[in-house]
């Protein structure tokens, strides 16, 4: 209520996210044991049926995010991804397109999602509606929408460092025809 919106990821994920908590009104939530995975809707599910390309979540969670799925390790916790050198990274690195494993592992055999022209990648491998960046509302569960855009100045960009996209933002230099669209409207590649 009051007019103010968030994508349907955030709705009973268990964080209020409105100002007045309407977002997690009516919610059922439910504790999942060791061998289960919770779905951001708060449903259960074997964890053998996280990222095995058939959705069993009701909000289709279990598939979003999951590049190649990732080995388990004893020595990390759930909310870690281990490297292949043991060490552990937060799983919201792995297939992030940066490698944080000292060996690179997180980013080896990584399969992301195709977006068509008029969506965008989320790091996760979600696609959004391209007109959903950088809107300064986070659509993608990893919040990745919402980073390097840029600011929007008062008027020109800094000489030298920064670029003009189309719709008055800004971005470093560096992003440009790096393969990676950061303006809102892809002018930068």
């Amino acid at each position: 209520t009051g007019g103010h919106y968030i994508s349907t990821v955030y709705v009973c994920d268990g964080t209020e996210d409105c100002q007045d908590g309407s977002d997690e009104q009516d919610c059922v939530y439910s504790n999942c044991n060791n061998n289960t995975w919770r779905c951001h809707s708060g449903q259960c599910i074997s964890i053998d049926r996280r990222c095995d390309l058939i959705p069993d979540c009701l909000d289709q969670s279990d598939e979003q995010g999951c590049g190649k799925k990732p080995s388990r390790d004893p020595r990390c916790p759930d909310s870690m991804f281990t490297c292949n050198n043991k060490q552990c990274i937060n799983m919201l690195f792995y297939c992030d397109f940066t490698p944080h494993c000292s060996d690179s592992s997180d980013e080896i055999s990584c399969v992301y999602s195709n977006c068509n022209n008029n969506t965008w990648r989320c790091h996760s491998g979600q696609c959004i509606s391209i007109d959903r960046r950088c809107d300064l509302i986070p659509d993608c569960l990893d919040q990745s929408d919402e980073q390097g855009c840029g600011k929007k100045p008062s008027r020109g960009c800094e000489s030298g460092y920064y670029i003009k996209c189309r719709g008055s933002y800004c971005i470093p230099v560096n992003q440009v025809c790096d393969g990676r669209p950061d303006c809102p409207e892809q002018d930068d590649e």
